[in-house]
C-alpha cells in the first residue's frame, strides 16, 4: 500500500468522470476545481479506456476502491462502460458513485458494477430544492431513488446542512431515510470563506445524533462517526477546520480533464499527465502522492 510522506496510506481514489451538470446547486464546490474546470464540454473528458489506464497504475500502488463522481456522472452516455471497465481492473474491490440522481430512474440498469451509490437530496420539501439546485425536480430524484433501491443497490443520501435553508430538517431527512429504506449522510459546509454566510456547524446537530441515537460506531477508515436513529445508519461529515478530518483521508483525486489532485481545498499542487502514456500517468501519481499533506493541522 503506497503511502503520503506522513506515513499515511492511500487506498481511495476519487475520480470525476466529467465536470457537466444537469443542476445549478450554488454552493457546488466543484470537487475542489475551478467552475470553468468544472463546466469543461465532453471533449475535456478521458475516454473509458483512459480512465482504465489511471486506475490501473493507481491500483498498482495499493489503491483499492474507485468513487465516480462529477459534475454528474449520469451525463455520460458511455458510464455503464467506464463503470465495467474501473471494476476490471486487478485489485479494485469496490467502485461507488456519487450522483444528484436526476437521471438515476432511466440509468438505473447501467450501473451493474456499482457497490453503492450516495444521492445528493438536500432536503424534504421541492421549494427548498428547487432554491438549491435552481430546478423543480425533487420529486423525479425521489422517484430515482425509489427504483434504485428496488434494483437491490445500497443508496445513501446525501444532505449538506446550509444556514436558513435547510438547518431545520434533520429530522425529516431521518424519515425520508427511513421510509426509502436508506442510509443518511450529513455533510457541514465545505466552503472555507462560507460564502453567503450558509455555514452551519453541526455541534447541535451532533448532540442531537448523540442523544437520540440507539446505536453509535465509528467507520474504520476514515473515523467519521456513524449514528442509527430510528432504525437509519446517519453518517457525519464535519470537514472544516478539522484536523482529524485531514488526518484521516486515505484518498487521491483525478480530475475530469486528467490531473490528479492531492487535496479537495487547494488547486495550486495539481499534477498533469498524458493519459495516452502509462509511463507518464505513473510518474504524475507519484508526485501527487509526494505532494499529498493535510490542509488543515
Amino acid at each position: 500500500m503506497v503511502k503520503d510522506r506522513f506515513g499515511k496510506e492511500v487506498d481511495n481514489l476519487r475520480l470525476a468522470v466529467t465536470g457537466r451538470c444537469n443542476l445549478a446547486c450554488f454552493f457546488c464546490h466543484h470537487e475542489g476545481y475551478t467552475p470553468n474546470i468544472c463546466s469543461a464540454g465532453a471533449g475535456k473528458e478521458m475516454s473509458p479506456g483512459e480512465i482504465r489506464t489511471v486506475v490501473e497504475v493507481a491500483a498498482g500502488q495499493g489503491i483499492n476502491r474507485v468513487k465516480l463522481t462529477g459534475g454528474e456522472p449520469l451525463l455520460r452516455e458511455d458510464l455503464g462502460q467506464i463503470i465495467k471497465e474501473v471494476g476490471a481492473v486487478a485489485g479494485i474491490g469496490e467502485v461507488s458513485l456519487v450522483t444528484n440522481g436526476v437521471l438515476l430512474e432511466e440509468r438505473v440498469g447501467d450501473l451493474e458494477g456499482v457497490s453503492r451509490i450516495n444521492v445528493s437530496i438536500h432536503t424534504t420539501q421541492p421549494n427548498i430544492y428547487r432554491k438549491i439546485t435552481g430546478r423543480d425536480l425533487h420529486g423525479k430524484v425521489l422517484k430515482g431513488i425509489e427504483a434504485t433501491v428496488k434494483a437491490g443497490l445500497p443508496v445513501k443520501l446525501n444532505m449538506t446542512v446550509l444556514k436558513g435553508l435547510n438547518e431545520d430538517e434533520v429530522e425529516g431527512m431521518v424519515e425520508l431515510a427511513k421510509r426509502m429504506g436508506t442510509d443518511l449522510q450529513l455533510i457541514e459546509y465545505h466552503s472555507p470563506e462560507m460564502d453567503g454566510g450558509k455555514f452551519v456547524n453541526l455541534d447541535k446537530v451532533e448532540k442531537w445524533l448523540d442523544e437520540n441515537s440507539e446505536k453509535k460506531s465509528e467507520l474504520k477508515d476514515n473515523r467519521r462517526k456513524r449514528f442509527e436513529v430510528k432504525g437509519v445508519k446517519v453518517h457525519l461529515v464535519r470537514p472544516m477546520f478539522n484536523r482529524e478530518f485531514c488526518e484521516n483521508c486515505h484518498r487521491m483525486r483525478v480530475t475530469p480533464d486528467g490531473k490528479f489532485k492531492p487535496c479537495l481545498m487547494r488547486e495550486d499542487n495539481h499534477v498533469e499527465f498524458d493519459v495516452m502514456s502509462r509511463e507518464s500517468v505513473e510518474k504524475a501519481f507519484g508526485e501527487a502522492i509526494k505532494r499529498k499533506e493535510p490542509f488543515f493541522r
